[in-house]
């Protein structure tokens, strides 16, 4: 059964164009920022998940078939292809979101590393994700990580689990409150417009911003 996708959080900024549909016949090209939320989004996929890329990405593209790894350059792929890929990505993201506020344990699965400054490979052929396990493994809970402090110059990267907290928390926020969310987003990010709306992309936000959120989002949980 297909679980339902939540309402998409709308905070003050510019407005955004809206996505065609799987069944658009004359489909609008991916904007560049677009292009760049996507690369994002790829690299972010569990291993498992990069089989279902790879038939995307050969379905068109007869002359990848044959690759062992290919880079994936979002600037050359052909418009269908592009929104299927962020078609996927997105509903990935979904339905790990549901798992996570429906109190259901999302499993830990090893991230792809691939820095910003280099193209994602993606394997043609994808190898079991689960190997056989010569000996059980004894479940190990790390301490959980200290958040930094607003006046820390050198913040660390906020992990999945804390941008899906935060999102929720984001989520969970009154009417009145949302016009703080916009005045923190459009502080450091010059092209965003307070009078109007976007969709919240929590892997496209600077660190300095999306902690900055998250501190507004626990001090409001404190008082509330």
């Amino acid at each position: 059964m297909e679980a339902k996708s939540e309402p998409l959080m709308r905070v003050p900024a510019a407005v955004s164009n809206p996505k065609p549909e799987a069944k658009d016949p004359n489909k609008r090209e991916m904007s560049t920022e677009e292009q760049r939320k996507l690369g994002i989004g790829l690299q972010s996929l569990p291993p498992e998940k990069i089989g279902h890329v790879v038939d995307i990405l050969t379905e068109r593209n007869q002359n990848l078939r044959d690759k062992d790894e290919f880079e994936v350059d979002v600037d050359a792929l052909d418009t269908e292809t592009l929104w299927e890929l962020d078609r996927f990505v997105t509903n990935y993201k979904k339905i790990e979101r549901q798992a996570l506020m429906s109190h259901r344990e999302v499993p830990a699965v090893e991230k792809i590393e691939v820095t910003m400054e280099e193209p994602l490979r993606v394997p043609a052929a994808v190898s079991d994700p689960n190997p056989p396990i010569s000996a059980p493994l004894l479940p190990v809970s790390a301490p959980p990580m200290a958040k930094p402090k607003a006046n820390d110059p050198n913040k660390r990267a906020m992990s999945m689990e804390e941008k899906h907290r935060l999102e929720i928390g984001l989520e969970s926020l009154p009417q009145e409150k949302l016009e703080h969310v916009g005045h923190i987003l459009t502080k450091r990010n010059g092209n965003l417009r307070q009078d109007d709306e976007i969709e919240l992309d929590m892997d496209a936000l600077d660190l300095e911003t999306i902690w900055e959120l998250d501190r507004f989002v626990t001090k409001y949980n404190r008082i509330s």
